[in-house]
């Protein structure tokens, strides 16, 4: 990640860190497949980044423009590692938009400067609305069970420290009010 953060930091493009990675942060540890950079990225920025990435990264030009324009995402795979990277783009909604307020700069080694981090109510928030767009896909009747144990763990860490009235108003805003009260009863909490 650290040249992807170097790159976007020299070209004084917004980022934070998001993904599993975030909501390990926040919660419970898990296995994160990839390092998921939200990206405040427009058209003219990628020669820039291109030509910075370049030496690092392997990527698809070609796939990160048509990302770029629909406000997508793409991967960057680390040379050295193998590991990939996502760009995500972020749209211009209300919630996107009101996040981007709560990011805080997060430690993760002494030896680097801290890095941009999503809030731990983005990440809750984000995890409710996918458990409940997939549970509700689901015909099987199972659950992903992973995902809930993750709502959970970032809940039960963070729970002190959460502006429950505040996630509750978004809960209703996004349409997901049913199963973030029931996460909360599973985590033990009651809502503000």
């Amino acid at each position: 990640m650290l040249p992807a953060r170097r790159a976007l930091e020299d070209l004084h493009v917004p980022y934070y860190l998001g993904g599993s990675i975030a909501s390990s942060l926040h919660g419970m540890q898990q296995l994160a497949q990839d390092i998921d950079l939200v990206v405040d990225l427009d058209e003219q920025m990628l020669p820039s980044l291109f030509a910075a990435l370049g030496q690092h990264y392997l990527f698809n030009e070609g796939e990160a423009r048509k990302a770029v324009r629909a406000l997508t995402s793409f991967p960057l795979i680390h040379l050295d590692t193998l590991m990939k990277v996502d760009v995500v783009l972020p749209k211009p909604e209300a919630f996107d938009t009101f996040m981007r307020q709560l990011i805080r700069c997060f430690t993760l080694d002494e030896r680097y400067p801290p890095i941009p981090l999503a809030s731990a109510a983005e990440m809750l928030l984000f995890k409710v609305q996918r458990y409940q767009r997939d549970e509700r896909l689901r015909t099987d009747g199972m659950q992903d069970d992973a995902e809930w144990n993750d709502i959970l763990g970032m809940l039960k860490v963070q729970g002190p420290d959460l502006d429950l009235a505040l996630l509750a108003e978004w809960a209703g805003k996004l349409d997901v009010r049913e199963t973030w009260q029931r996460a909360l009863a599973d985590a033990g909490l009651e809502e503000a």
